[in-house]
């Protein structure tokens, strides 16, 4: 099942750059749209890098270890001395970040196949940026998307902008990858941020 479902994604979705396109529809069988959602990208390239172990199949690691790198030549931001995941191919011009797109718990398996990707600064950067949204006031959570300047500095959307600034359907998604993180991995970090969340919730 594992593998027809890549074939069909591999033979469909994925673009020259080695990323894959987000919007498929089943009904005219087309691509509605060929750009990127990195979050597609990042579940695909984890996916196939623990399913390279449980399957024993090599080539799927080496096919992860290809898209991780694409992340970051063609759906990535410069910041300070490192990088941090854009919200896709398109978002470069505005510096556009989606911070449910952050994946703690997939960022140690990405680092073992890119060693010299600076993954493990992306998980600094990460939950730096969620802390400073939860910052932002005593109700504050952290928005659909968000612009983040090269000094790694997070801001809102520009007024009236095609692209959500409200905490919805996306940003919904940080508090279970934090949870991810804290349960997988034990991060101690993760813990801290993802009950802070919470918290955060209950009280709203």
């Amino acid at each position: 099942t594992f593998e027809r479902v890549l074939t069909w994604t591999d033979r469909h979705l994925r673009r020259p750059d080695g990323l894959y396109s987000w919007a498929w529809d089943p009904a005219t069988a087309r691509l509605l749209d060929a750009n990127v959602a990195t979050d597609g990208d990042i579940e695909i390239a984890y996916a196939l890098a623990m399913a390279s172990v449980v399957f024993d199949r090599p080539a799927w690691a080496s096919q992860a270890r290809e898209i991780v790198r694409a992340i970051r030549a063609a759906a990535s931001l410069s910041v300070n001395d490192g990088w941090f995941p854009s919200a896709g191919n398109w978002a470069g011009s505005e510096r556009i970040v989606n911070l449910s797109y952050f994946y703690p718990y997939a960022t140690p398996w990405f680092a073992g196949l890119d060693p010299e990707g600076g993954w493990e600064a992306i998980d600094t950067l990460g939950y730096t940026l969620i802390e400073r949204s939860l910052d932002a006031g005593p109700m504050a959570l952290p928005a659909d998307f968000n612009v983040l300047a090269a000094d790694g500095t997070i801001a809102a959307l520009p007024k009236g902008h095609r692209l959500s600034a409200d905490f919805s359907y996306d940003a919904m998604r940080v508090s279970w990858r934090l949870d991810m993180a804290c349960r997988l991995l034990q991060d101690s970090r993760a813990c801290a941020v993802s009950a802070r969340l919470v918290v955060r919730l209950r009280a709203l």
